[in-house]
């Protein structure tokens, strides 16, 4: 069993960006005795997000929180466990996860955030798919080069990079982790509804779900 799975964005996936929000795990982690038990239904998951500004970290919550109770169990955004009590006080931040029953966390941390010249819907140079190609002259040749000068061809997009990890607290250990690269990134709650999608897709992968 693999503990590292790595999983690496092609140059053809970089090419194939466009403006409307994408996301795709560049890195995924599984731990080598990861024994997450299945979730039964309705067990209550902690949604946790690291982030600076309250309100945005609330709403990240909340949103985190939904995208869980929508795959069967009830998730429930910390700042509501953690209610007054310091944040960054381990041992009152256990007390609330356990006083609520929570089996485990997720855990959502900004990494990054940049600009990244990207390329605007090539053309498919694939002779399987795209006939056109199959003859330097007359076909690749002058239509790639057109698409190449187009104004549109290369973009500025926003990249934003996350990290989402999966703790079981039962046994206080860790026992998956991704990042995650968006490109344009809408609101906030479609934004997160993405990230978990595509992190409980890797998980699939890692035989963790």
């Amino acid at each position: 069993m693999k503990s590292i799975v790595t999983q690496a964005l092609s140059v053809a996936t970089l090419l194939a960006l466009t403006g409307c929000s994408t996301t795709q795990f560049t890195s995924t982690w599984k731990a080598p005795d990861a024994t997450l038990q299945p979730i039964e239904p309705g067990a209550k998951v902690g949604a946790l997000v690291l982030y600076p500004k309250v309100a945005v970290e609330h709403s990240a919550e909340d949103a985190l929180a939904a995208a869980l109770t929508q795959r069967g169990v009830v998730g429930i955004p910390a700042y509501t466990l953690l209610g007054d009590t310091n944040p960054t006080s381990e041992a009152e931040a256990k007390a609330a996860f356990a006083g609520a029953g929570a089996v485990a966390v997720v855990v959502m941390r900004g990494v990054e955030v940049r600009n990244q010249e990207v390329f605007n819907n090539p053309s498919v140079a694939d002779p399987v798919v795209d006939p056109a190609s199959r003859a330097f002259w007359g076909g690749y040749y002058s239509r790639n080069w057109t698409t190449a000068t187009d104004p549109d061809y290369l973009k500025t997009a926003r990249l934003v990079s996350v990290e989402t990890m999966v703790f079981d607290l039962k046994s206080n250990k860790l026992v998956w982790s991704g990042r995650s690269q968006t490109v344009e990134p809408g609101q906030l709650d479609t934004f997160i509804q993405e990230v978990v999608a595509q992190a409980a897709k890797e998980m699939r992968k890692d035989g963790l779900l």
